[in-house]
């Protein structure tokens, strides 16, 4: 058994993750300059909108994304996305149905994705994809997500952590979650599943799981359920910081970039490991039991 100090960086990330969470529900009570909503259905590029000028909202001739400076982009009635808007946007609040209807359509959004009822269909019968790539934190609370032609697709592109929480709501068939090298995912006790689609962690990204079980190759154990592959590179790092007892889980690779050990309670090896880099004990024991754990760096 191996053990370590505690690190003020954990409490440090926790106090930054409870403000994340924090924003979440700020979001709705408050707005900032650039900032869309909806006044009617109908499409993306329609001028159902409103844009916040700062002091009140104004009707708008532009939708979001076609200019560059569009902030939180609020749907509060059901929206069509037929159109790929040449800019990013702030962030993005589900309260009603957006549905593709554009081939290979793209939502670019700097920060975060919240929904919190509705449905997000990714596709439709003629295939019609949606990939969103989202910079910011993801939190669901309720509503759906979906797709009903072929695929849909969630991309973690941000630089550094990105929290996921999901506290309510569904997600079913094909969506497909990628975390691109660069970002870390913070997971926390949160469970991805529904998903008949696939999860991929790149490399060079990192995920962090307060899950019990870890993370799983298979079945509906640790912090990813999602019924399709589930690839976690050996080019990424992986961390675990829970409060109870943790098993790393057969998902962590037989070799990692970083591994990172945060959890008074103790984490426990479920296979072997060759670490490439840096083993960092941060705090708790390390329980390697009848496994090899080997450090090449």
């Amino acid at each position: 058994m191996i053990s370590g100090n505690a690190h003020i960086n954990k409490i440090i990330r926790y106090c930054a993750l409870v403000f994340a969470l924090i924003g979440f529900c700020l979001s709705g009570f408050s707005q900032s300059t650039g900032d869309y909503r909806t006044t009617a259905g109908g499409d993306w590029d329609s001028n159902n909108w409103q844009r916040y000028n700062g002091t009140t909202w104004v009707a708008t001739s532009t939708y979001p994304g076609e200019a560059a400076g569009a902030g939180t982009v609020t749907l509060r009635h059901n929206i069509t996305f037929d159109v790929n808007p040449p800019n990013p946007i702030g962030a993005l609040s589900i309260e009603a149905n957006l549905s593709s209807n554009r081939n290979d359509a793209i939502l670019n959004i700097t920060g975060d994705l919240v929904i919190s009822a509705g449905t997000l269909n990714c596709t439709n019968n003629n295939a019609r994809e949606l990939t969103i790539y989202v910079g910011g934190n993801m939190a669901m609370s309720g509503g759906t997500i979906t797709e009903s032609g072929n695929y849909g697709e969630i991309i973690f592109s941000g630089s550094g952590t990105q929290a996921f929480s999901k506290t309510g709501g569904t997600i079913s068939n094909d969506i497909r979650f990628t975390v691109s090298g660069g970002s870390i995912l913070d997971m926390g006790t949160s469970v991805l599943d529904g998903s008949s689609g696939s999860f991929t962690l790149g490399d060079g990204a990192g995920l962090i799981t307060a899950h019990p079980q870890g993370i799983s190759s298979s079945g509906n154990t640790g912090s990813i359920q999602v019924s399709g592959t589930r690839s976690f590179s050996t080019s990424a790092d992986y961390t675990y910081d829970g409060t109870s007892s943790q098993a790393t889980g057969t998902g962590l690779p037989s070799s990692v970039r970083n591994l990172v050990i945060s959890n008074m309670a103790g984490v426990s090896l479920t296979s072997s490991v060759a670490v490439g880099q840096t083993l960092n004990l941060a705090s708790g024991s390390f329980s390697v039991g009848a496994s090899t754990l080997t450090l090449n760096g």
